[in-house]
């Protein structure tokens, strides 16, 4: 909630320090707020679930959301619905074929990662130019 209510600040904090300085904003307030807040929900996230499924939901996420997202609220928005709708489906599967579910969530995650990355490199690699010319500005003499 805290982060909802704040969201312009920590941002403006931690992409445009400079702006955040001028704009006479206090940089180590924000900061320490930003990262205390980072750090309670790791902790009790680890305490609560493990470190495979806190780091695992950390990370995989936001890394397949950056693959396809344009901009921070798609990245933010896609991060978001990756993690729901995996662990939906990743709880579903550990239920169905009886393992863990937290594992099953991560290697869900991992396979989704991958599919997302092949997907874009066959995608570049499609909408490149076929006659193999490299289109690159000529040096003016």
């Amino acid at each position: 909630m805290v982060i909802w209510i704040f969201n312009k600040e920590f941002l403006l904090v931690s992409f445009d320090r400079e702006m955040a300085i001028t704009l006479r904003k206090n940089v180590v307030v924000w900061d320490a707020l930003l990262f205390l807040l980072i750090g309670l929900t790791i902790s009790m996230s680890v305490l609560t679930v493990g470190p495979l499924v806190t780091f695992g939901f950390l990370i995989i996420p936001p890394l397949t959301a950056h693959l396809i997202s344009r901009s921070m609220r798609q990245l933010a928005i896609l991060g978001s619905i990756i993690g729901g709708v995996t662990a939906f489906v990743g709880f579903a599967m550990s239920l169905q074929w009886d393992l863990p579910a937290g594992p099953t969530d991560v290697v869900l995650l991992g396979l989704i990662y991958g599919l997302v990355f092949v997907g874009k490199k066959v995608t570049t690699l499609v909408r490149r130019p076929r006659n193999g010319t490299v289109q690159a500005s000529q040096p003016s003499s």
